[in-house]
């Protein structure tokens, strides 16, 4: 019995740095109003969790054909692409220019239905958190 536990003992030291420790959550928010009362009252769901999934998936399946270890590193550093490819998706939904407002004023992006974002600032305030973290900068004790 106490070579199965030995053995069990080498295993682990063998595999520890290859599966992640725990899980890893990745949030994403627009915590302007604005955003709020357009998903309200025209319907518009900007997020759009398949998406958001199919992202995870193929960033997670691109870290297994590299051949790493799917680790705590590399799972928050695909989390991470994600993010930033998932961000850049949202933004782009205000590629669309419309007319300006008012007489001296450039032209505004425009969103899906029709709405636009005059400032800009609803598109710059899509915000994201690896593990309850704003960067990568995650550090984790092999």
């Amino acid at each position: 019995m106490s070579d199965l536990i030995d053995n069990i003992s080498d295993f682990i030291g063998e595999i520890d740095g290859m599966m992640p420790k725990g899980n890893h959550t990745l949030d994403l928010a627009n915590n302007m109003e604005y955003a709020e009362t357009v998903h309200n009252k025209r319907g518009l769901y900007l997020f759009n969790d398949a998406k958001l999934r199919e992202g995870v998936v193929k960033w997670l399946k691109e870290v297994i054909q590299a051949d790493l270890p799917l680790n705590d590193r590399n799972i928050v550093l695909a989390l991470d692409g994600v993010r930033y490819e998932y961000i850049g998706h949202l933004q782009s939904l205000t590629a669309k220019m419309r007319p300006p407002v008012k007489a001296g004023e450039g032209p505004r992006k425009t969103h899906p239905g029709g709405w636009s974002d005059v400032s800009g600032q609803l598109a710059n305030a899509f915000q994201s958190k690896i593990d309850g973290k704003g960067s990568v900068n995650h550090e984790y004790d092999g």
